[in-house]
């Protein structure tokens, strides 16, 4: 497959400058952005270099600066793959076992569990160890004050086992917090330290690094929520809580330069690194979990499909993704500040775009749509006419759960809570094995001082999060 999807790349190419193709992916976002769906930085390359790199919207709204290629994001869960890195190469040296437990490394840590969950398990997300990221409002609560790293350790990564290690996959950001904390132990050294001496430096990222939450650069770009065209500063996080699996920071051009590493061997050799760059645990028949990485197959059309190395971030308003098709050395970067971000179909036009030259036109935001409904008459007219598009026009907006969730949370943002608990009511009706829908839904009413309904609403929450796979 994919030396038939190259030869197609290849065959389109011959008919076309890459200028002409650059224009044509800067259409592409340029659309997107128009729309509400993309701000931030986008950069495409190939096996000849970058393609294409271009930066929409604000890094700051208050002061209309511009996003650019030099701006600095927050990439969320990006930092996975880095922490596994480093993994690697204390696995390489000898430190660390893939084998070895997490008592093996912080006897401190709960031996009960800690004699149980080894390394890979950690990074394959087949601890079994809670998700502490998904605890109720602790991104509302916990995840603001500034806490040590141990007393997360303890408080918040330790509790009792949801299902025997290795037998199931659950997206657990647990489990990278307490590999940052195993790197830390084993080094002597403090995890921004280690990466930069040991990933950053090799690489030449000079604009990457663990946010500290204290040193200023003008650069960084602030978070938002948009609706409707208004912009919201994101709510406050001390970003550091999320050490080992979401606090760094980068440029799309930093991690172009980590796409082109990872061709070599500057950072792992030739055994490590072909073990690094491969799955850990199939979840699926189309999707594996690998070293910090996801491992998928994306169908562009009946007789095209590609195998993707990628994964997506996401910390508050900020969203990142980096895909990697390896067979062909193409890299699509997408990094940006509001969290309207519509990436995977942005990947998906990126590659039509590579394959035959065109590529689709985005609708309008479903929730644009439904909030100026509210702001003009009533959430129930706005719920009424979301049922009668969804029956009548299925493929005019994107009726999902992630949807509604999306416009809910911005009403609870906005402060308009009556709202956003009838969109989450609308959501676990529509959805009702949907955790999320029920835990805001417990926000909304908690806002309202409706505090029986709040309670069954979380109630719901965590009996759904108990029974779900991912």
């Amino acid at each position: 497959m994919a030396a038939k999807t190259t030869f197609i790349s290849l065959l389109f190419l011959t008919n076309i400058s890459y200028a002409q193709l650059s224009q044509r992916f800067d259409s592409l976002f340029t659309a997107y952005h128009k729309n509400g769906l993309f701000d931030g930085t986008a950069l495409i390359a190939d096996d000849s270099g970058i393609v294409y790199q271009q930066s929409f919207g604000f890094s700051n709204q208050e002061h209309k600066i511009p996003n650019k290629p030099a701006t600095v994001f927050r990439l969320g869960s990006l930092e996975k793959q880095f922490t596994a890195m480093l993994i690697m190469q204390l696995v390489e040296k000898g430190h660390v076992s893939l084998t070895g437990k997490i008592s093996d490394y912080l006897p401190l840590y709960r031996k009960d569990i800690g004699c149980k969950v080894t390394i890979e398990q950690l990074l394959a997300h087949t601890s079994g160890i809670p998700n502490y990221t998904a605890f109720p409002n602790v991104w509302n609560d916990s995840l603001r004050l500034c806490y040590e790293p141990s007393y997360i350790l303890k408080q918040f990564c330790s509790r009792d086992l949801e299902f025997e290690p290795g037998t199931k996959f659950k997206y657990n950001n647990s489990g990278y917090f307490i590999l940052g904390q195993i790197i830390e132990k084993v080094t002597g050294k403090p995890l921004s330290a280690v990466i930069k001496e040991n990933i950053l430096t090799p690489a030449d990222m000079v604009h990457s690094g663990l946010e500290d939450h204290i040193l200023p650069d003008s650069n960084k770009a602030t978070g938002y929520y948009r609706l409707a065209g208004t912009y919201v500063n994101e709510p406050y996080i001390y970003v550091p809580n999320t050490v080992g699996f979401a606090s760094i920071y980068s440029t799309a051009y930093d991690l172009y330069l980590w796409d082109r590493t990872l061709y070599t061997n500057k950072l792992l050799s030739n055994n490590y690194l072909r073990s690094y760059l491969s799955a850990l645990f199939k979840v699926d028949p189309e999707y594996s979990y690998g070293f910090g990485w996801e491992h998928a197959r994306l169908v562009i059309s009946v007789n095209d499909t590609v195998e993707t190395m990628e994964h997506s971030g996401a910390i508050r308003a900020f969203r990142s993704n980096i895909f990697r098709i390896t067979s062909e050395r193409k890299c699509i970067i997408l990094l940006s500040n509001c969290a309207n971000q519509s990436s995977y179909d942005l990947f998906s036009q990126a590659m039509k775009i590579f394959r035959i030259g065109t590529w689709d036109k985005p609708g309008k935001l479903l929730t644009d749509t439904l909030y100026n409904l509210i702001r003009e008459s009533t959430s129930d007219s706005a719920i009424e006419i979301y049922r009668d598009l969804k029956l009548n026009h299925p493929n005019k907006y994107n009726y999902s759960s992630s949807s509604l969730e999306h416009l809910g949370e911005r009403l609870l943002i906005l402060g308009k809570y009556a709202e956003a608990a009838a969109i989450f009511q609308l959501s676990t009706k529509e959805f009702p094995s949907y955790t999320n829908g029920y835990f805001y839904e417990g926000r909304a009413y908690e806002k309202l001082g409706k505090r029986k309904e709040a309670i069954k609403a979380y109630n719901k929450a965590v009996l759904q999060n108990k029974s779900s796979r991912v």
